[in-house]
């Protein structure tokens, strides 16, 4: 069931995010062809050209931002009218547990975030000139590899999605909160979201403070880390953030358990 529930989510939200996806890399390879970027400095005066260079250039970063915003947006109303809204009286009646609506919601909104990420990188690799751009990527894998070593191609992409995974479930874990403020339920998402943000970031003040006192005794003792203790102290994070998303979702799944009202 949690695999129709992902395959209506997708349908649901695809139609919105693939014509975004297909306007940036058509924007993209136009400002290729034209290269807006170096008629605007190469130019001296304002005339035609100029002014839809900037056009073209203007579209160009609008899309990035909207694709940007449109997945934090869906991203809350997917799950707020899925789960909260008119749609939730249809959800819950459906043969899936509560954890597994919420499981669905997470998959899809960590596929769209990671998507646009990628589809943005893909724009910005089009505009680039391969012969400056491949030079970067070949040097950015080799500091990866002699940093932390052929283990960091596992160990950072996973720390990166499970920081994903936590920033969506508290944002989900502030919208199942707002059900306490009955007639304000919006107002009340935001101030749970503000008091859950400043309590995580007192927490990893306090984590930062320990962890970066044994990280000076490290360097007392051996002056540079090994690509070993650095991936350590990743892999110490990603836990961290890991038992933060467990948390969020244990305050959302009993929220949708125990405190949901949709009348």
């Amino acid at each position: 069931m949690l695999g129709k529930l992902l395959k209506y989510e997708i349908k649901a939200t695809s139609r919105l995010f693939l014509p975004l996806y297909g306007a940036l890399l058509v924007f993209s390879a136009i400002n290729r062809i034209i290269d807006p970027f170096r008629i605007i400095n190469a130019s001296e005066n304002f005339n035609i050209q100029t002014f839809f260079s900037f056009v073209l250039t203007g579209i160009y970063f609008a899309l990035i931002v909207g694709i940007m915003a449109l997945t934090f947006v869906i991203m809350i109303q997917r799950f707020y009218k899925s789960l909260l809204g008119d749609e939730g009286y249809l959800m819950f009646t459906l043969p899936v547990s509560t954890q597994k609506h919420i499981v669905g919601k997470l998959l899809i909104a960590a596929l769209w975030i990671i998507a646009s990420i990628g589809v943005t990188f893909i724009s910005v690799f089009i505009l680039s000139e391969d012969i400056e751009i491949l030079p970067s990527f070949s040097m950015l894998f080799e500091g990866i590899q002699m940093t932390f070593g052929n283990i960091g191609f596992v160990t950072i992409p996973l720390f990166f999605i499970m920081v994903i995974a936590e920033q969506v479930l508290m944002v989900y874990a502030a919208i199942s909160l707002g059900l306490l403020f009955k007639r304000y339920r919006l107002i009340g998402s935001i101030v749970m979201y503000g008091v859950l943000y400043t309590i995580e970031q007192m927490i990893n003040l306090g984590l930062l403070m320990i962890v970066g006192r044994n990280v000076l005794e490290h360097f007392e003792l051996s002056m540079l880390p090994t690509p070993a203790t650095i991936n350590l102290y990743v892999l110490g994070f990603t836990v961290f953030f890991a038992a933060y998303g467990a948390v969020y979702f244990l305050i959302s799944r009993y929220m949708l358990t125990k405190k949901l009202n949709l009348e």
